[in-house]
């Protein structure tokens, strides 16, 4: 399957792919889906943000606390990635399908790598 991203979206997951900022990828993410959804007040792009960022901060901590309690340092970014396309679907905001399959994509990818570099 083939499905041909814009030079924005290409942009964006460029932060993911090359540097693994998480923080630059979802934040860029998310004003792109908002353009995209053409949400265009300031107040209402500010909340939908710090919503988002609340929500991904405190899966964070919920898996950073079981993480703790098994003597282990791991974080699942795809939980991550995972609860933040949950959180555009709650704010009744459409995610680009590339978008969405390109997000499942790279982090499948890299869980794999982890796996591969495990043995």
């Amino acid at each position: 399957m083939f499905l041909k991203l814009t030079p924005e979206q290409a942009q964006i997951l460029d932060k993911l792919l090359s540097s693994g900022d998480y923080r630059g990828f979802v934040s860029s993410l998310i004003d792109q889906v908002m353009d995209d959804n053409k949400i265009l007040s300031e107040g209402v792009r500010r909340t939908t943000k710090d919503n988002m960022f609340q929500a991904l901060a405190r899966e964070y901590l919920t898996q950073k606390l079981q993480s703790l309690l098994r003597f282990s340092l791991d974080i699942d970014n795809f939980a991550l990635l995972r609860k933040m396309l949950e959180e555009f679907d709650r704010a009744r905001l459409e995610v680009p399908l590339e978008m969405r399959l390109m997000i499942k994509s790279v982090e499948s990818l890299r869980k794999l790598q982890c796996y591969s570099n495990s043995y």
